[in-house]
């Protein structure tokens, strides 16, 4: 399926000049020289996250790249990036090939910039012998302050990079899911830290588009759409098409305007014991909230709470890989006081 999308989407000649104009992102994303690289010859549907995107996304794309290899060179000087990056670096584990790290890393580059670029001096207090939140800011009266960057993706890593495999077999594919499933249903192949079920999902899919299937479904989507495709684990796959419009009466469950309280404080639990922030003082989590039940769940949020003692702060943002973060303004919670 994979070598399927590229041979239908990928253009050797734009992902070279990818290559070629973004130098840090190529080395630091050990992007492969060649298309053919991309997936790996002895697992077909392993492949090259941030490789894949460079060599199927269209040219309109290409100032995401630019802006990519930006945020890198400006973090990559800062004091204690070796160490910090020691985490991202491990091939087996790489945030341009792991598809749940690669969103995680580009918004701790993100939050690198917002600091950065306010003229403040930003390091990584990263050790390899005690945990310590991610970036250290120094504010204009000279006082440190601890940030630690959290991407609550739910399953938006796999769930974006699905969307990317489909869109380059056909835009007509799509994707519907319910909301509110938990974060760590451990049935659901886009969730977990295991890519071995999302990886036998991938497998399905591509049986269900092989051969002439696709074709097969297209013709029908034009008599009668969407059409069912198949399930990846709890996502249905359809594609759409000029036919009479088909009501679905299994629709999505779940009242994403009531997760709001969920979502928070499982980010609260994600976070309070996390990377030394009881031990370092003032502190502030940065949180992406990318993905759509959480993106929904933003317009209801008129509780209250009480963060532990260990964390001092939380903004949370809906902001995309491509965005400056100022862009957008954070909800800002402290204990007691919801929002700002």
């Amino acid at each position: 399926m994979i070598r399927r999308a590229l041979d239908q989407s990928a253009d050797k000649e734009r992902y070279l000049r990818r290559q070629k104009s973004n130098p840090t992102l190529t080395e630091l994303g050990l992007v492969p020289c060649k298309v053919e690289e991309i997936v790996d010859e002895q697992q077909p549907e392993l492949f090259h996250a941030l490789a894949f995107r460079m060599a199927t996304y269209d040219d309109v794309y290409d100032d995401l790249f630019h802006r990519w290899e930006k945020l890198l060179k400006g973090a990559k000087v800062a004091n204690g990036w070796s160490d910090e990056y020691a985490h991202w670096n491990n091939k087996g584990d790489h945030w341009a090939i792991k598809w749940d790290k690669f969103n995680q890393f580009l918004w701790l580059l993100q939050c690198f910039e917002y600091f950065s670029d306010k003229g403040y001096e930003v390091s990584f207090p990263a050790s390899r012998s005690a945990a310590k939140p991610d970036l250290c800011v120094v504010q204009a009266d000279k006082t440190e302050k601890y940030v630690e960057c959290f991407f609550y993706t739910k399953w938006w890593g796999r769930e974006h990079l699905l969307k990317d495999l489909l869109s380059a077999l056909d835009d007509k594919l799509i994707i519907k899911r319910p909301h509110n499933i938990s974060f760590a249903e451990s049935d659901n192949p886009m969730s977990g830290k295991c890519d071995t079920p999302f990886v036998e999902a991938l497998a399905i899919l591509g049986d269900s588009l092989a051969g002439k299937k696709l074709a097969a479904l297209r013709a029908a989507a034009e008599k009668a759409s969407p059409q069912f495709v198949c399930d990846v684990g709890i996502i249905q796959v359809l594609i759409e098409g000029n036919g009479e419009y088909q009501p679905d009466l299994n629709n999505a469950h779940g009242n994403p305007e009531t997760s709001w309280p969920v979502y928070v404080n499982e980010i609260i639990r994600n976070k309070e014991n996390s990377n030394g922030l009881a031990y370092h003082h003032p502190n502030l989590v940065m949180v992406n909230g990318l993905g759509w039940d959480f993106q929904s769940s933003l317009d209801d949020r008129h509780q209250n709470f009480d963060l532990p003692a260990s964390l001092d702060e939380i903004w949370i943002y809906r902001c995309g890989i491509d965005d400056k973060i100022e862009a957008r303004n954070p909800i800002r919670l402290r204990s007691g006081n919801p929002r700002e």
